[in-house]
């Protein structure tokens, strides 16, 4: 069986190489975490426990826990994180960028200054997702994105 990132929940939870949790969401089926690239801020991704490869392959349960779990990140991006206009909710298991082939969902907060609309927005800022270099400035220890990912899960984090 090939290893699987998503299926180590508790490795998901803390931003590698730190002791930063990134971890805002947990129920019994779902994981949802910050995601260590985001596309932009406040970007979640919302993880099925269970290791499935894609929607067709999850049982009802299942699918009655991403729903609420989809719906309330979604509420805490638009409460808690300003100039939000809306969040898509994307899920690209097979489309060969996901180093994983576990079912999950990003959900993208597209801000009221940004420019671009629709796929448009979304290809942009998956294209040019390293301009945000948060993924690798995190592994490396920069302070700064360390604080703004710490403060974002304070404000994501549902209790």
């Amino acid at each position: 069986m090939v290893r699987c990132e998503f299926c180590n929940h508790e490795y998901l939870k803390v931003l590698p190489g730190t002791n930063v949790r990134r971890d805002v969401y947990e129920d019994e089926n779902t994981l949802c975490i910050l995601d260590r690239e985001p596309i932009s801020p406040g970007h979640i991704l919302v993880i099925l426990k269970e290791h499935r490869r894609d929607i067709a392959t999850i049982t009802h349960v299942e699918m009655c826990s991403i729903i609420p779990a989809l719906m309330e990140c979604c509420s805490q991006q638009k409460n808690q994180l300003d100039g939000i206009e809306k969040v898509y909710v994307v899920s690209m298991c097979e489309n060969g960028e996901s180093p994983t082939e576990h079912l999950h969902f990003h959900l993208i907060p597209r801000y009221e200054t940004d420019e671009s609309r629709g796929f448009t927005f979304l290809y942009e800022k998956w294209e040019n997702r390293r301009i945000w270099q948060m993924g690798t400035d995190m592994i490396s220890g920069n302070n700064q994105t360390i604080e703004e990912i710490k403060k974002v899960r304070r404000r994501l984090l549902v209790k």
